[in-house]
């Protein structure tokens, strides 16, 4: 394929992708039960595709180990090298296109770069064969460089070779305008960043292996709304980091790949990281997986991610569409400023301080299952800047909403298990909740309403601050016990059953099902605790300590 052409093609998907994001929140313009609609528009995007190609059959060969120490490049052309430099570089400075062959090059520079291009249009780096270069550990004569590839203009670099880059000074690979990357094998081991690119990162297949003591991937144009977005479309990432993993300072788009990434040496433990009380010894520095500035949009994708701090992050949204996420992390699985949005995919976060964190929650389907040691799906605690080591605060408002339309969610909370400081809307799916055990917190805990339009949902837990829903079109029952049951007792209402894992004194269980003016035995451990007969879709039974749909007190039978 040409090459330009790649180029281009990528360059516009980058334009659209706030168009993308935003339109797969809702992708059927389903109208959401009590919940004001998603905006679905966008502005038309106009384009025009410039073709360039290379006659590599006039290609100007240099063998560097016969380079005393730069060779220049000044004029457009393709430039094959193969051999050995020691202690010298590649230089570009010219108006036009370049395109530089890395044949099983090995370069290494003592006091500076191994590839400085001054001035190009465009500059194509393809890699053939094993290519090894080692930059200085300080640079001298140069002036606002700090990579071992560096440009300052739009690079590309592509082919099946491999890209070994020791980055002894700071950054492995930067551009300074458009980076794009397709195929070929890089081995990066860098002082600071690994992959920098200005105004947008684009990369398309390849295989990276990354050690960075600073930021693994990262967009830097903070200033151009347009610009700073990253666009990753298949690969495989292995990435090991002090700081972010993958970094972007506007939109990040995943379209598929492998990820495995670890930051700051991974999740730590309670004692070492954060308590209930919220105290900690993070560091200041961001140590995120995935995070972005804008949006997230992860399309599909297989996800292993160890973090110090959250897994995926944006200051805006993140919408899931699909792919399979394995995250442990010391701080939140899943957070977002705005919204979340999770269409598909399998997400399992087996470590975190709050599993899943948006100000809008919305969850059309998928198979999520996470472990909190607070809040499993939290609606709304605040900015990241309360969370990880800083005073956690709430942000109470009608517009924070827990929306769950499909999927098989199961929460095994510490905190609370679904905790909206807003409303609940249940209008399908399958939701179990083994909540906490103490009755500072509740499996269900909400601000405004709790409506039950459909799906299934068993919620286990203390009853201290137990709520029930506030609208039902099912039959919804929430049982309180006086004594505390031990996890692994069974209970069975109708042809419901479930067996919480942890210790609780109340359940709720609503399903369509159980019907207004049938009996059902209330079975524990298959004995027969109590025959209720339902008079309204929403019941109370036993002992709660709130009123008014806010652990309704019912009976004293138990």
């Amino acid at each position: 394929m040409n090459k330009k052409i790649i180029i281009v093609l990528l360059s516009i998907v980058l334009v659209e992708m706030g168009y993308l994001v935003y339109k797969e929140m809702n992708p059927n313009n389903e109208t959401i039960t009590s919940v004001d609609n998603i905006d679905t528009t966008a502005s038309t995007i106009d384009y025009e595709k410039e073709e360039i190609t290379f006659d590599e059959e006039g290609k100007v060969e240099i063998n560097l180990s016969n380079v005393d120490s730069v060779y220049n490049i000044t004029s457009t052309g393709v430039y094959y090298f193969t051999g050995t430099l020691n202690n010298g570089y590649i230089k570009v400075n010219t108006t036009q296109n370049v395109e530089i062959i890395l044949d099983n090059v090995t370069i290494t520079n003592n006091s500076g770069p191994c590839i400085y291009i001054e001035n190009a249009n465009n500059t194509y780096i393809k890699l053939v064969g094993e290519n090894t270069l080692t930059d200085g550990e300080n640079y001298t004569g140069f002036t606002d460089v700090d990579a071992c590839i560096f440009s300052k203009d739009d690079l590309i670099i592509y082919g099946e070779g491999t890209l070994n880059i020791k980055a002894n000074y700071q950054d492995g690979i930067v551009s300074k305008d458009d980076l794009t990357i397709e195929n070929g094998v890089f081995n990066i081991n860098s002082k600071d960043d690994a992959i920098r690119g200005k105004d947008s990162v684009v990369i398309e297949n390849g295989t990276f292996n990354i050690e960075a003591l600073s930021d693994g991937i990262k967009s830097t144009n903070d200033t151009d709304t347009d610009k700073g977005n990253i666009l990753i479309i298949n690969g495989t990432f292995n990435i090991k980091c002090n700081q972010d993993a993958i970094q972007s300072e506007n939109n990040l788009e995943i379209d598929n790949g492998v990820f495995n990434i670890t930051t700051n040496n991974g999740a730590k433990t309670i004692s070492s990281y954060r308590g209930m009380d919220g105290n900690s010894t993070k560091t200041t520095e961001s140590s995120k997986a995935i995070k972005a500035v804008g949006d997230i949009l992860i399309k599909n994708g297989t996800f292993d991610i160890n973090s110090y701090d959250d897994a995926i992050h944006s200051d805006d949204a993140i919408n899931i569409n699909g792919g399979e996420f394995k995250i442990s992390t010391s701080d939140d699985g899943i957070h977002a400023d705005n919204s979340v949005t999770i269409n598909n995919g399998t997400i399992i976060i087996t470590n975190s301080y709050e599993g899943i964190e948006a100000n809008y929650i919305i969850i059309n389907d998928g198979n999520i299952k996470l472990v909190a040691r607070d809040d499993g799906i939290n609606v709304s605690g605040g900015a990241d800047s309360s969370g990880f080591g800083r005073e956690r605060t709430t942000n109470t408002s009608s517009n924070n909403k827990l929306v769950i339309n499909g999927g098989n969610i199961y929460v095994n909370s510490t905190g609370d298990g679904l905790d909206a400081n807003g409303s609940i809307y249940l209008n399908g799916g399958t939701i179990y909740v083994d909540g906490p055990t103490d009755n500072g917190n509740a499996s269900l805990d909400y601000d405004g309403n709790f409506e039950i339009t459909g799906g299934t949902i068993i919620a286990a837990g203390s009853s201290g601050m137990m709520q029930n829903a506030t609208n039902s079109n099912q039959g919804t029952v929430l049982i309180y016990f006086n004594n505390t049951l031990n996890g692994g007792t069974s209970i069975k209402i109708g042809d419901i059953s479930y067996t919480p894992s942890k210790n609780f004194n109340c359940i709720l269980i609503s399903t369509n099902t159980l019907k207004v003016g049938n009996t059902y035995d209330i079975m524990v451990n298959e004995n027969k605790y109590e025959s209720i007969t339902l008079s309204n879709t929403i019941t109370s039974i036993g002992n709660g300590s709130m009123v008014n749909g806010m652990g309704r007190g019912g009976r004293g039978r138990y």
